[in-house]
């Protein structure tokens, strides 16, 4: 029951409605990011979408030691063009709030990377690398994607 208790912040998370692809990993071996270790999604857009968005999920332990964690996000489009980016997911504001929805001592965050982006139909594959400087990232749950209307 403890285990399912645990789960449920994160199921919660990662249920959108409006979503139109949702992509997750949990490959974190000790809740820890490699430093420069790239987490893959692939999936297929079934329709284009003039305007949509790509959000990044990122499940954390509460107070996990650091208040930004950057990152590089690789998108190959079907049409095999690659566009790179390089983003700070913000899990405090200035004054030192949290970002995160937390319960107890799990946090998750949402935050949307690429706005209003067509996305046409075809097959993606989006990396996003862990870039933070002090090595590698602890106390990470969970990764994922999103895209929505």
């Amino acid at each position: 029951m403890k285990k399912f208790a645990l789960l449920l912040p994160l199921i919660l998370l990662f249920s959108c409605t409006n979503s139109i692809v949702t992509e997750i990993t949990k490959d974190f071996p000790n809740n820890t990011w490699k430093k420069r270790e790239g987490k893959t999604f692939e999936f297929d857009m079934t329709a284009d979408k003039g305007a949509a968005k790509l959000a990044v999920k990122f499940s954390h332990i509460y107070d996990p030691g650091y208040t930004s964690v950057p990152i590089r996000i690789v998108i190959k489009h079907p049409d095999g063009q690659i566009e790179t980016q390089t983003t700070t997911l913000e899990l405090r504001d200035e004054k030192g709030k949290d970002l995160s929805d937390c319960a107890g001592d799990i946090c998750d965050l949402k935050q949307v990377v690429i706005k209003h982006s067509p996305f046409h139909k075809g097959s993606y594959n989006v990396t996003i690398q862990n870039n933070f400087k002090q090595g590698d990232l602890p106390n990470v749950l969970a990764l994922g994607i999103v895209v929505e209307e």
